[in-house]
């Protein structure tokens, strides 16, 4: 080789080793993305963030390719949060995984990085008559009420989306403050996931400004006060994005016409009362200036006859007969509970859910003069339990008859019966009745009941395939009456099923007695 071709190569080959050293300098992660079977994902972006700024930084080669590999270049050693986003759906339904706290300082391998199965959540926003809402921006949530990212988190020109999700309870929110007027009001569903689900059109109500001041009664304005919204028919709180007072006491929400309660719940901290206005919305409204006056502190837990704490139990205050506003009223997960109350006599009344084997609980007159405490144990309310015996039917089967819906309270709206393996499409009837227990020592002691009065006589058809034995089930609700004078009495719940092979043709469960508690 010439000295003239040596000085020519010389150059070119000084650069590629210079290449060559730069590369193996290089601040890089690397890697693989996989499916939850293991399978390698080609299309992944990655995102790159600063952990502590939160600022997002240049990569380069940011993608997964063939077998899931990735190997993406970043400008800088430091520590990052890594985000890999893979195709939407339809390509995929692989939900968005982001890595915390990775250190690139040369060559990080993050190994396999597994993007959990989701399903596709599909559907259509829309205005009165169908007419499509591009624009809207969606949020999702998963059951713990964590926000989860998303790909395509916007209604297209159609007003449709499609997004993944996980599986099972999720909150899907449309936030319409993104949508040029007129102006709609926000809407929210609630949903539980067991695969692809299209939820259809999602019709947007037109909206109206909804404002307030909130101050203290010195006239100084209460920062970071809760405005909800709640329907006065059905109890149900409106979705509100931005219902935080700012700091000057002013809060502005979207909701669409109708009568609401609109519900101000001011900082623990600030030792204020809550308070509740009614509004008729029919166009913009400020409510002005509201003012929320100074109370107490009350608190204390709440136990059940072991010295369990009790949770989700519910609290109302009543002064002088009025139901006083609280905020945050329901006990924690220790049982404890902490509420800001008015001065004076109050009534105090604890309110278990339904679900739960424990009755409610009333203290009346509470005097209240100053920061107070007061905990208690609320009384047992067993749920409702077999008792007798059964006689089968078709195959030797005899169908089985049990309560749900929670404990045997009165008002309890969601307590019903349901009747399984009985004759598929046998026909028969439930009876439900009221009773006087012969001793008062609680169900596991009783030895029966006195029929007061047959409450109803429900029949019914099973359903399963005809003459199938065991197939057969039924279902019926039987809201409890909220009648205190119910109190202390039993209620059974009992049925028959015409089986030509049962002794005298018919099928009997055991039946099912409670005693109805407040």
């Amino acid at each position: 080789m010439s000295r003239l071709s040596r000085a020519r190569l010389a150059p070119t080959a000084g650069l590629l080793f210079a290449s060559l050293i730069a590369g193996a300098d290089a601040d890089t992660i690397s890697g693989r993305v996989v499916d939850a079977n293991g399978v390698g994902v080609s299309g992944v972006d990655l995102d790159v963030f600063e952990q502590n700024s939160g600022n997002e930084v240049p990569v380069t080669n940011g993608a997964s390719g063939a077998g899931g590999i990735f190997n993406a270049l970043i400008a800088a050693p430091g520590v990052y949060r890594v985000v890999f986003k893979p195709p939407a759906p339809p390509v995929t339904t692989h939900l968005i995984v982001q890595v915390e706290n990775v250190v690139v300082v040369g060559m990080a391998n993050m190994g396999d990085v597994a993007l959990p199965a989701g399903v596709a959540l599909s559907g259509r926003a829309v205005r009165a008559g169908g007419t499509p809402v591009p624009g809207v921006d969606l949020d999702l949530y998963d059951a713990s009420g964590t926000e989860l990212m998303l790909q395509g988190d916007q209604t297209d020109a159609n007003g449709n989306f499609v997004l993944a999700a996980p599986f099972g309870a999720v909150e899907l929110q449309f936030d319409t403050s993104t949508v040029p007027s007129p102006l709609l009001a926000p809407e929210r569903r609630e949903l539980d996931l067991s695969g692809n689900t299209n939820i259809g059109n999602v019709q947007l109500e037109l909206g109206y400004v909804l404002s307030a001041t909130v101050r203290r009664t010195s006239g100084t304005p209460v920062s970071n006060a809760d405005l909800d919204v709640v329907d006065i028919a059905t109890g149900d709180e409106r979705f509100t994005p931005g219902d935080n007072t700012n700091g000057s006491g002013f809060v502005d929400v979207v909701v669409p016409a109708g009568t609401w309660d609109v519900e101000v719940c001011p900082p623990f901290a600030d030792r204020l009362l809550g308070r509740v206005l009614r509004v008729t919305i029919s166009s913009t409204t400020n409510l002005g200036n509201v003012t929320l006056q100074p109370g107490f502190v009350l608190s204390g837990q709440v136990r059940d006859g072991n010295g369990s704490p009790i949770v989700n139990v519910d609290l109302d205050v009543i002064r002088a007969g009025l139901e006083v506003t609280l905020c945050g009223d329901n006990t924690d997960a220790a049982g404890n509970y902490a509420v800001i109350v008015p001065s004076g006599n109050l009534d105090l009344i604890y309110t278990p859910p339904y679900e739960l084997p424990f009755g409610s609980l009333t203290i009346p007159d509470r005097p209240v003069g100053g920061d107070a405490s007061e905990s208690v144990v609320l009384p047992d309310c067993p749920c409702a339990a077999p008792m007798g015996v059964a006689t089968p039917g078709t195959g030797g089967i005899a169908p089985v008859l049990t309560a749900n819906g929670g404990c045997m309270r009165i008002g309890n709206p969601d307590w019903a019966v349901t009747l399984s393996q009985g004759r598929g499409g046998a026909a028969g009837a439930l009876f439900f009745n009221l009773g006087q227990l012969n001793a008062p020592r609680g169900l596991a002691g009783q030895t029966g009941a006195q029929l007061i009065a047959p409450l109803a006589t429900v029949p019914f058809t099973l359903n399963g395939a005809a003459g199938a034995a065991g197939a057969g089930s039924y279902s019926r609700g039987f809201p409890l009456p909220a009648d205190p004078q119910l109190a202390g009495l039993s209620l059974s719940a009992s049925a028959i099923v015409f089986d030509p092979a049962a002794p005298a043709g018919r099928a009997v469960p055991i039946p099912v007695m409670g005693v109805l508690c407040r």
